[in-house]
């Protein structure tokens, strides 16, 4: 059955994983549509009442050309003439799934009315979710004030001669592609921080570190919330572990400050989904069309900078740099694998052995890719390259943020592929199984990487793994999760 769209609530981030993620349909509810019938009608009403109303895009040109009120004749002309864009889209292709985002994003600037948008334009939108091909939507070369480049490439079919007036504005003005790319992030992210907790606590497991590490009671007296979240996923994870391999003395300080490092990412997490839900159903459209009230009796356009996302480009940098932390304590955990001392295993059984091919190769790969996770860390901040230019003057850096949160998430990704892999080495090696909770999360690591009992080239399947982690944060099934 189709998703019902009523109004802007059905914007969820739920009904966006359901449309995006799982390619379901949408239809417009008998009340949604009669709400645009009603709208659109009062629209073109408002446009008679006053013959030197200024509706950008509508009653004027674009950029420059807005200074000028258009006759009708050049009203007619303007309705099949695509708005401008200063940028031009290029590079690899969106995933499917965010360009369904974008495409559902659209659909909440047209629910309630206020854009105005002829209602067979507005189903015509919305048929793009029915399962056929979506078109090509390049992931880079966004460089304009608004999202025009993108959106051009995505509705490029519906603009010009089958536009009615405010038809082309409606198609590519507004921040969809902000919305999508922040909700795409924060179903990453909730999956991406279900994974890295329990990749972390199965380091924990197989070092032996003490329960009391992640004691519940210390959430009243850290007094977080989030810490407090963290303690108990961590606990529960670890319950009905094997007792006597706990040490009975504390572990090293980056198991001890492991709840309060994973917050970090739970609260970026949660901060991104915050953003998304506000951003899928928000009305962004320029300009805006108000209904009648007593001061405007016959409505009124007001010119906005909604096409500019304030929220999800901040919330994209903070989860950059929740991945970037976790990748580096990732890399503190895997050093503690190769001392004797800490693994209680002899040296020829130490999960950095060569001779198990589980040494330099793999530690080196995942300081590279902390690295590059902290590199990528490094915030995405406004920009005033287009300064020279009348009007469009100020580019929306949310396309730059996602693609470095993205980058950022799967370097963490193959951080935590090597934590995983040796700490099922040094389980296998003391001949240990970890806490229940976490033996089907095991059992899916070693399908695709077993214990290391002689030399072997280990790349691929480690390649392989980081992959399954990877799809595993975009929807995909992983053993455990």
């Amino acid at each position: 059955m189709p998703i019902s769209l009523n109004d802007r609530s059905d914007f969820s981030l739920e009904n966006f994983r359901r449309v995006a993620w799982q390619g379901e349909p949408v239809a417009f509810t008998s009340h949604c549509r009669g709400v645009m019938e009603e709208a659109r009608r009062r629209f073109l009403a408002m446009l008679e009442t006053d013959p030197n109303l200024f509706v950008y895009g509508v009653t004027t040109r674009y950029g420059e050309g807005a200074k000028t009120i258009l006759d009708a004749a050049g009203r007619a002309e303007m309705a099949k003439e695509p708005a401008h864009t200063t940028g031009l889209g290029m590079g690899e292709p969106l995933p499917d799934r965010v360009v369904r985002g974008i495409i559902l994003a659209r659909l909440a600037n047209y629910v309630e009315g206020y854009s105005a948008i002829s209602p067979p334009m507005a189903q015509r939108v919305a048929d793009m979710l029915d399962g056929r091909p979506l078109p090509v939507v390049p992931r880079a070369g966004q460089d304009a004030s608004g999202e025009t480049a993108n959106l051009y490439n995505l509705f490029w079919h519906l603009l010009g001669e089958d536009c009615a007036e405010k038809d082309n504005n409606c198609l590519v003005n507004g921040s969809p592609c902000a919305a999508a790319l922040a909700a795409d992030s924060a179903l990453v992210a909730a999956n991406r921080v279900r994974l890295a907790t329990r990749v972390f606590a199965l380091s924990a497991d197989a070092i032996g570190a003490p329960l009391e590490h992640f004691d519940p009671a210390l959430a009243a007296l850290w007094g977080d919330e989030t810490e407090g979240r963290v303690l108990n996923a961590l606990t529960d994870l670890l319950a009905g572990g094997d007792a006597a391999a706990r040490r009975t003395y504390q572990a090293p300080v980056s198991y001890r400050v492991l709840p309060r490092v994973l917050a970090g990412a739970y609260r970026a997490a949660d901060r991104m989904a915050g953003a998304a839900t506000t951003s899928l159903r928000a009305f962004t459209d320029n300009p805006m069309i108000l209904p009648p009230d007593d001061t405007h009796p016959a409505g009124r356009a007001v010119h906005n900078g909604g096409f500019h996302n304030g929220m999800a480009y901040p919330a994209m940098n903070g989860l950059a740099e929740a991945w970037a932390d976790l990748a580096v304590l990732a890399g503190i955990h895997i050093s503690k694998f190769e001392m004797p001392q800490v693994t209680g295993l002899d040296a020829r059984l130490s999960a950095g052995n060569p001779d198990f091919g589980l040494g330099f190769a793999l530690d080196g790969g995942q300081r590279s890719h902390a690295r590059r996770a902290r590199l990528l860390a490094t915030p995405t901040l406004l920009s005033g390259d287009l300064v020279f230019i009348p009007q469009t003057d100020t580019t929306v850096p949310t396309w730059d943020a996602w693609e470095k949160e993205r980058e950022a998430g799967e370097a963490l990704d193959a951080c935590l592929t090597v934590l995983s892999v040796k700490a099922s080495q040094v389980l296998a090696a003391n001949e240990r199984l970890p806490a229940p909770p976490l033996r089907a999360f095991l059992d899916g690591v070693r399908q695709l990487f077993p214990p290391v009992t002689s030399r072997r080239n280990l790349e691929q399947e480690a390649t392989t793994l980081a992959r399954a982690f990877t799809v595993a944060c975009t929807g995909g099934d992983f053993a455990g999760l």
